[in-house]
């Protein structure tokens, strides 16, 4: 890529940044909200660096279990091999037209890219090594000290104040954790049903409206286990690299034999 192109990226990454913050100061406000990129890849972030030099940046990475990540995107995302209808990259399933069910998924998995349809689960898989790969980039650019691993599992409403991940946050940031907000606990993204997906309809984590690891549009049926086990079969030394080097276990990842894939 040119240096034009560079800096046009860069430029246009800053101005949406900041357009971002001022529409968030707008309709809250308040002028002390800033907002900011929470998907960056490790180019970009090399770009930034070496642009802007920032002093002082930490940065917060969000790894999750690799076959919930997986099983999750099979039931969220359109795939124009898989399904008859064609739409746009980035469409979401529709239950009235796309099927979905943990025993194709099984077949996907089992298929190792022998089926156009299986793009949707093998492109999550490279997806992680290149996650493993890229987590290891910037720790080489920034340093491991300013870098904190999560676990996005333990953001869960249900789950935070045990896993006292804002304590971390904040002890790592420096940030006061009495001026998190207070109603964190009460809601969580939810992706079971059709209607729920989305930032636009965030459901409260009290009821029983999402249900983990089950999606409407495949019957409400959990993953195999044997789907689960192949997965991790395939991502064991990814999981062992994020235990060993940044302290976040997926334990069953991690414990899996051969013999539960069969």
């Amino acid at each position: 890529m040119h240096d034009t192109d560079i800096r046009k990226m860069l430029f246009r990454y800053h101005s949406d940044i900041e357009s971002l913050t001022k529409r968030a100061q707008k309709e809250s406000g308040r002028e002390d909200i800033v907002t900011i990129n929470g998907c960056v890849n490790p180019r970009e972030l090399r770009w930034h660096i070496d642009y802007v030099r920032p002093e002082g940046v930490k940065f917060i990475i969000l790894l999750r279990d690799p076959a919930d990540l997986l099983w999750s995107a099979f039931n969220f995302w359109h795939n124009n091999d898989l399904d008859r209808s064609q739409l746009l990259p980035g469409a979401w399933t529709d239950g009235a037209s796309d099927y979905r069910s943990p025993e194709l998924f099984h077949e996907l998995v089992l298929a190792e890219k022998k089926l156009l349809g299986s793009n949707i689960i093998y492109t999550s898989t490279d997806m992680y090594t290149y996650i493993d790969f890229a987590t290891k980039g910037v720790v080489e650019m920034v340093g491991r000290s300013n870098v904190l691993f999560l676990k996005s599992e333990d953001m869960k409403p249900a789950l935070f104040r045990k896993t006292k991940i804002l304590e971390k946050i904040a002890n790592f940031t420096g940030l006061d954790r009495q001026r998190f907000g207070d109603h964190l606990d009460e809601l969580t993204n939810c992706g079971d049903s059709a209607v729920n997906r989305g930032p636009a309809a965030p459901c409260h984590d009290e009821t029983d409206a999402h249900k983990e690891g089950v999606y409407e549009v495949s019957g409400s049926k959990p993953m195999l286990t044997q789907s689960r086990a192949l997965i991790y079969r395939k991502m064991k030394k990814v999981c062992e690299h994020w235990s060993k080097e940044y302290g976040v276990e997926y334990e069953r990842c991690l414990n899996v034999g051969d013999e539960e894939a069969n």
